[in-house]
């Protein structure tokens, strides 16, 4: 998040001097795009290796599993 916020801050000036929306608006947008592409690789990983890997052929146990790694991938991005 730090790498990224400084490179497209010329952008997100331009745009707030030109009145398109306000900052909070740009904030929210990037960090709800941020959240899903940070997830859905992990999610659809995840799937792939429970299944393939001939673990618990459960849905309850699946999700548990998913709900787990899908802490840990939080805890280590920091959000």
């Amino acid at each position: 998040v730090m790498r990224l916020f400084p490179a497209e801050k010329f952008l997100m000036l331009r745009e707030r001097s030109s009145k398109y929306y306000p900052l909070s608006a740009y904030f929210l947008a990037k960090c709800c795009v941020d959240a899903v592409t940070a997830w859905a690789s992990p999610i659809i990983f995840m799937t792939i290796v429970y299944w393939c890997g001939g673990l618990l052929p459960d849905a309850g146990s699946f999700f548990m599993t998913l709900g787990i790694f899908i802490t840990f991938i939080i805890a280590c991005e920091g959000l």
